[in-house]
């Protein structure tokens, strides 16, 4: 989506609101970046339920964010 707006930004054809980092191919002095202020600050959850039978790429996910989590 990001990709799509930032070729209609570039057009004239209006703004967009993206993540910064999210247009790493596109050249910075084509598109004016302004950073919201103040800063927009979210958090999230992730939760499942315990003893839940769990496809092979769900259980990775699980070990994979639990790890990533972990070294915080």
């Amino acid at each position: 989506m990001s990709t799509n707006a930032s070729i209609m930004v570039k057009k004239g054809l209006g703004n967009a609101l993206i993540i910064k980092g999210s247009l790493p191919f596109i050249d910075e002095s084509e598109i004016k970046c302004i950073p919201l202020y103040p800063a927009l600050i979210a958090n999230s959850v992730l939760v499942w339920k315990r003893h839940q039978p769990f496809n092979l790429a769900t259980t990775k996910f699980i070990e994979y964010m639990q790890c990533f989590l972990s070294m915080r």
